[in-house]
């Protein structure tokens, strides 16, 4: 964790916790949720999901492995719940980061609430659909330029949000320098 790159902007990591997720997705989300939480910084946000949106905060001290023991799954998934509490709330992100394995069976389309949200929120959102069940299709159609995709996760799943976030000049910097 210490060697991978900080999280620029106010981040928001939504995770899955439907029963779909039960077992080792849910402790891969969990970890990778928790993983990218601590590299935005004090600059983050988690709210755990079904079909209502929860807080969740490791306790200081808390290792990621310990506060990912803590997170269980049940219920059926709305991934459009979180967003709809942050455009109530007025809670501005510059990135979200979904982990979810993309099996919604209640509520409204993600992508439809996420254009709510950047048009009365934060316009250039940018968004992270980290899929840890790869669906064969996606959340958000391939013309939305702000939106990401990463199906299965790794340690690699933060710096693709940092390069994401970055504009990727921070990979053509390390490449010259390979050079």
């Amino acid at each position: 964790m210490d060697n991978l790159p900080e999280i620029p902007g106010k981040t928001a990591v939504l995770l899955d916790i439907s029963s779909s997720m039960e077992g080792r997705p849910l402790l891969a989300g969990s970890v990778l949720a928790l993983s990218v939480l601590r590299k935005a910084g004090g600059n983050g946000l988690i709210r755990l999901f079904n079909t209502r949106s929860y807080p969740f905060a490791p306790q200081p001290g808390e290792s990621i492995l310990a506060a990912a023991s803590r997170i269980t799954a049940g219920g059926d998934t709305d991934t459009s719940v979180p967003l709809k509490e942050m455009i109530r709330h007025q809670i501005r992100c510059d990135n979200i980061v979904i982990i979810t394995d993309e099996q919604q069976n209640r509520g409204e389309e993600f992508y439809t609430v996420l254009q709510d949200y950047r048009r009365k929120i934060a316009p250039g959102a940018k968004a992270f659909v980290i899929s840890v069940d790869p669906n064969i299709y996606g959340m958000i159609p391939p013309e939305d330029d702000k939106t990401f995709y990463c199906y299965g996760w790794s340690d690699q799943a933060v710096s693709l949000i940092v390069n994401s976030v970055q504009g990727y000049g921070c990979l053509v910097e390390r490449v010259r320098a390979l050079e």
